[in-house]
């Protein structure tokens, strides 16, 4: 007894890998008829001393071959388009990305336009809000030094006491410039 032909299943299976359903259902009706035509004349694996039998066991390998290209051809076809939905998908997503890439860079730039605008008006108002007070520091000044021995008690320690609120004054707007 000859053991079926391996080498015609290995080839069945290129040709579905290779060319598809299309090549592989020839190849299959070609071999089909090829080893119909050997076992009637006895020659072949699938030849038995009953013909029938023979004939049976042929059509049984034919059908198992039949229906193993089918498998075959489905699940490569269903592998290619997987493929091309996952590249589909991909695509998708390398467009959401560079969309999102977009969106975030104009934030970025409108936020660092928004950042520079905010320190430019921190310091506008750092400096405008410093300037009344080195005036009225230098006005207290100049009211101790001219009439510092006349002032009355309570008023000179009332005008000893600016200096310091003006220092406060300065650091509050030092600090708020700090955090802007």
């Amino acid at each position: 007894q000859t053991p079926p032909p391996r080498p015609i299943l290995i080839l069945l299976a290129w040709l579905v890998f290779v060319t598809g359903l299309g090549s592989a259902t020839l190849a299959v009706f070609i071999v089909s008829s090829i080893s119909v035509f050997g076992t009637i004349n006895g020659l072949g694996p699938f030849v038995r001393e009953d013909q029938n039998t023979s004939l049976i066991l042929l059509q049984g390998f034919v059908g198992v071959v039949t229906v193993t290209l089918l498998l075959l051809e489905t699940a490569l076809r269903e592998r290619r388009q997987a493929i091309e939905e996952l590249r589909l998908v991909n695509d998708q997503l390398e467009e959401r990305v560079q969309q999102r890439t977009r969106e975030l860079e104009t934030a970025n730039r409108d936020l660092a336009r928004s950042n520079k605008e905010l320190d430019d008006f921190a310091y506008i108002a750092s400096h405008d809000l410093k300037e009344p007070l080195r005036g009225i520091d230098n006005q207290v000044t100049f009211i101790i030094e001219d009439f510092g021995d006349t002032l009355d008690p309570r008023v000179r320690e009332r005008i000893d006491k600016l200096p310091g609120i003006l220092r406060h004054l300065e650091d509050l707007i030092n600090t708020l410039l700090h955090f802007s």
